[in-house]
């Protein structure tokens, strides 16, 4: 360790001035000399470029500048020549971290040369590494500028570079016909995977105005030309591509379409399609729906599903004893959870108003069928005076009592 410090003195004062390059060099080469067993941790031939390259530096302003700041500068690759070579071009930097920044990232003069005389001025040091971290190439900016891009800046070359946007890519687009897209819109053609030959698919369908906000809607939700021609086929020409993105979007497929179809639903429009999908009334439901025997209408096939009505439920209500019950009446018995013995307990009595919303109230308090017959019977037919008097706990044989009696 001692050895090591000794070397470290004698560069520092070779670093600071305070002796000359050849006279470091005597003294490292005589500590060596008086010790050949220890491996030196320093040749004492780079000395020299310690020195010059402190010297290339102080010329720049930089001051105090200790022997490892320098060290760490030489050993990442930084020359003289390079310092005078980023000077030459305004390019040289005021501080050592970015001195660093250059050479760590290999950012050397006649890159930096080539990119301004590609038409990228005022660069600062930051942009300069990012171009190199992100290979932005001086050709390819000469390329955008000849393609008439001549307001690029680095920002838009590295947001280019990063997604891959390239000269041959805006030529392609132009000689599909797309002779007007920003630089925004290419990096969305990049990201979203928009390229001439998907535009192309629709033209051949007919579809000549897509812009580019289309185009990014299709792709994000997956929308080809294939995928419209398979609507087209089933549905018929009208199909647009608004109504396949709904379907896409609410997961309507042309092999659902079909299954649909098959089942002669009669004329079934974009909205039909995606209400069936919004309340999951899916082609197998509609068969076991049929299979109950009553007719269905398509909005009362979404009710149904809305209110939970199934085949099973249905079953259970179509008995005997309820004779002349509608769907309608299903579903209120449904809202109602009113289960299909109570309705029944109403028409067996010969209740006239029978169904399930004429009884709501009286099966929320759960009166019973007969005790609503006997009321009836004894002359009061209000839905609220039966009520309060079942709540009451009065019996039917006392209100006939009463009323008898002239009460």
């Amino acid at each position: 360790m001692e050895d090591e410090m000794d070397v470290m003195t004698i560069l520092d004062m070779v670093s600071s001035g305070q002796i000359t390059p050849d006279e470091g060099v005597e003294l490292l080469e005589a500590l060596k000399a008086s010790q050949p067993r220890q491996a030196s941790p320093y040749e004492a031939r780079d000395t020299r470029r310690i020195a010059d390259l402190r010297s290339s530096l102080e010329g720049l302003g930089f001051s105090d500048i200790d022997f490892e700041e320098i060290n760490k500068l030489r050993n990442f690759g930084l020359t003289p020549d390079q310092i005078q070579a980023f000077e030459d071009l305004g390019l040289a930097p005021k501080d050592l971290a970015d001195w660093e920044s250059l050479t760590v990232h290999r950012v050397t003069p006649s890159y930096a040369r080539e990119l301004v005389d590609a038409g990228l001025k005022d660069l600062a040091i930051d942009e300069l590494v990012n171009a190199k971290i992100h290979r932005v190439a001086p050709d390819m900016v000469k390329e955008f500028r000849e393609l008439g891009f001549v307001d690029l800046d680095m920002d838009q070359m590295v947001n280019f570079s990063i997604h891959k946007v390239r000269p041959e890519m805006v030529k392609a687009f132009r000689d599909a016909g797309l002779d007007d897209l920003t630089m925004d819109d290419l990096v969305e053609c990049r990201i979203h995977r928009i390229t001439p030959e998907f535009i192309q698919s629709f033209r051949d369908l007919g579809i000549n105005d897509l812009g580019m906000e289309q185009l990014v809607e299709l792709r994000v939700h997956r929308v080809d030309a294939g995928l419209l021609k398979r609507f087209r086929d089933l549905l018929g020409e009208s199909v647009s591509l608004s109504d396949v993105v709904e379907y896409r979007i609410h997961r309507v497929s042309p092999e659902k379409v079909k299954a649909y179809l098959d089942l002669d639903l009669g004329q079934l429009d974009r909205d039909d399609l995606i209400e069936f999908a919004i309340h999951r009334v899916s082609p197998d439901y509609i068969r076991e729906m049929r299979a109950t025997g009553l007719d269905f209408s398509l909005s009362e096939l979404v009710e149904c599903r809305i209110h939970r009505v199934d085949a099973e439920f249905i079953r259970a209500y179509l008995i005997d004893d309820l004779e002349g019950i509608t769907l309608k009446d299903i579903i209120a018995a449904r809202i109602h959870r009113m289960p299909p013995d109570y309705i029944a307990g109403f028409r067996r009595a010969g209740i006239e108003h029978w169904r399930p919303d004429e009884i709501a109230g009286f099966f929320h308090f759960q009166v019973p069928a007969a005790y609503v017959q006997g009321m009836h019977e004894a002359g009061i037919g209000d839905e609220n005076e039966i009520v309060k008097a079942f709540e009451a706990g009065i019996r039917v044989e006392e209100v006939k009592t009463v009323l008898k009696n002239g009460g």
